[in-house]
């Protein structure tokens, strides 16, 4: 994520996407099975999924 992750930055614990380890291998690019803005998409989907149902577990305030 260009200006929020890279060498030495970790990106803000809500920006998070629960994962299996598949995909976090593709997401960090130790795999590159498919194509980076597919992984791009894949992950931002899956940062709302997580965002979402962190608020319906009432972890995280959505107001």
């Amino acid at each position: 994520m260009a200006g929020i992750t890279g060498v030495g930055q970790k990106a803000t614990d809500i920006l998070g996407a629960w994962a299996c380890s598949s995909c976090h291998d593709e997401i960090d690019r130790r795999t590159r099975c498919c194509d980076l803005d597919e992984v791009k998409q894949a992950h931002a989907d899956g940062v709302f999924r997580t965002i979402a149902n962190l608020v319906n577990e009432g972890k995280v305030n959505g107001r």
